[in-house]
């Protein structure tokens, strides 16, 4: 009789992001930073910020849109952490990311 490998439950970190499609609120669009293989992107518009996500043909969509840098910028490094860590337990390469330590720094 063999044995099935049960699926382990991977820990989830920080909050969960609540994505809905990215609508221009008519101001310019800045993006500050942006992950590696342009996975997530920190954005502002309109004295706003948010992270953003390609979203395939539908376009971008978006999370944690607000005027707190510092809860948007938590929920950016949480991704990008969670994505490297993605990286890491396929064993490919990531680049290391000088900006993730200042924005973890606070």
């Amino acid at each position: 009789m063999t044995r099935t490998r049960q699926p382990q439950a991977v820990k989830q970190e920080g909050p969960t992001p609540e994505w809905e499609p990215y609508t221009s609120h008519g101001a310019i669009l800045r993006v500050r930073h942006t992950s590696c293989c342009g996975r997530y992107e920190l954005a502002s518009e309109g004295g706003e910020f948010f992270v953003l996500r390609p979203a395939g043909r539908r376009g971008y969509e978006q999370t944690s849109r607000g005027r707190a840098y510092r809860d948007v910028i938590q929920m950016y490094a949480a991704l990008v952490r969670k994505h490297h860590l993605d990286h890491t337990s396929r064993g490919e390469w990531y680049e290391a990311d000088p900006y993730m330590n200042q924005a973890e720094a606070g």
